[in-house]
């Protein structure tokens, strides 16, 4: 007489493993998922360490108070200078660099920073170079900042690119609308906030 045999115990065993697979995949997804997430912080509050520590080694830097100095290898008048033993900060308006909200080197701006860099190199050499992005506080608080730090990176590009100073010494600042030199309430005022400022300071 024919029959057929049941196995339930090998079935089950089928069940069994296919629903620890399942498990553990659901397992290395999350936990990978958290890992990412704890490494993705991890590298924000590095950065932000760091950043805090580069902004804590230049917050004796004071651009207003200096006493202006004279250096005989600026012939540019458009240049401002002012300087301690310990460091020395250059003022370009706005103007000079930029076209009004654009944030690319304008056509004649090149020789202006060529002089900067020469100067920084022969009275500096091997210094820290540090990028301060300045705006007037027309429009939006944060549109500015990023003008500023688009601004200040192009510097920063620009020099790297033809001035012989590596990146790992230049560090920008966006300072954006928050150092007025001037009053926001004139456009004379305005157009003196909106600068760039490179300091340049001995190790």
């Amino acid at each position: 007489m024919a029959y057929s045999e049941n196995k339930p115990g090998k079935n089950n065993w089928l069940i069994g493993l296919i629903i620890l697979i399942i498990l553990a995949l659901l397992a290395f997804y999350f936990l990978r998922g958290r890992d990412s997430s704890e490494v993705v912080a991890e590298a924000a509050s590095d950065s932000s360490t760091v950043e805090s520590t580069i902004n804590a080694n230049w917050s004796g830097v004071d651009p207003i108070n200096l006493p202006l100095e004279n250096y005989e290898e600026l012939q540019d008048s458009d240049i401002t200078v002012r300087g301690s033993d310990q460091y020395a900060i250059y003022s370009l308006g706005e103007s000079l660099l930029f076209d009004s909200g654009k944030s690319s080197l304008k056509a004649g701006s090149e020789q202006k920073l060529e002089q900067i860099v020469k100067s920084a190199i022969k009275r500096y050499p091997d210094a820290d170079i540090r990028i301060y992005g300045h705006t007037d506080s027309s429009g939006d608080k944060a549109s500015n900042k990023q003008l500023a730090e688009d601004r200040a990176e192009a510097v920063k590009s620009w020099i790297v690119q033809n001035g012989s100073i590596k990146a790992a010494h230049i560090t920008v600042n966006p300072v954006g609308e928050e150092e007025p030199i001037a009053s926001n309430a004139s456009a004379s005022g305005r157009a003196e906030n909106r600068r760039v400022e490179i300091a340049v300071r001995k190790k």
